[in-house]
């Protein structure tokens, strides 16, 4: 009997773990890694998905980070960042990514022959309506297929800036 009990307690304290892990990943923040088959990014292919907007009353900050092989050869990437709103209003940025210093060594963190940099899209923004907004990226370099690209990520989080004051 008693270890019936145990049983079930062990059960009840793991379904408490799961509704609370689901709770704290049912947040309007994300991370999304979108990542390239063959380490190719396709000029004409972006890198497109949804986050959704649950609250409206608060600020958020949008990061774009791009993983590369230690063998990528451009120093700086052009890309296009498209956040289409529920109504179909679209909202675009232009970012340029230093990948490399002017004397070529990498910039960003290295897990092994991975480095990635980052870079704001933008901060302390709001969205006007709650919904599904789809964010799409794009790389404008000249290069049809960019070559050694492993992936492109992007993070949307409650901004940690508090609105100015007048």
């Amino acid at each position: 009997m008693q270890h019936h009990c145990l049983k079930i307690i062990i059960a009840i304290f793991f379904l408490g773990l799961v509704f609370s892990s689901c709770h704290l990943f049912n947040r309007d923040e994300m991370e999304v890694e979108t990542v390239f088959s063959g380490n190719t990014w396709n000029r004409f292919i972006p890198a497109e998905n949804t986050f959704e907007i649950k609250n409206i009353d608060k600020k958020y900050d949008m990061e774009i980070s791009l993983s590369v092989w230690d063998n990528f050869e451009l120093s700086l990437i052009p890309l296009q960042i498209i956040v289409t709103y529920p109504n179909g209003q679209e909202s675009v940025f232009t970012k340029h990514l230093s990948v490399k210093s002017l004397d070529g060594k990498h910039l960003g963190t290295a897990v092994g022959d991975v480095w990635t940099v980052s870079t704001n899209v933008f901060s302390n923004r709001n969205f006007p309506e709650k919904g599904i907004y789809t964010v799409n990226i794009q790389n404008l370099t000249q290069y049809y297929d960019l070559q050694n690209v492993k992936s492109v990520k992007f993070k949307i989080s409650h901004s940690s800036k508090k609105k100015k004051t007048n």
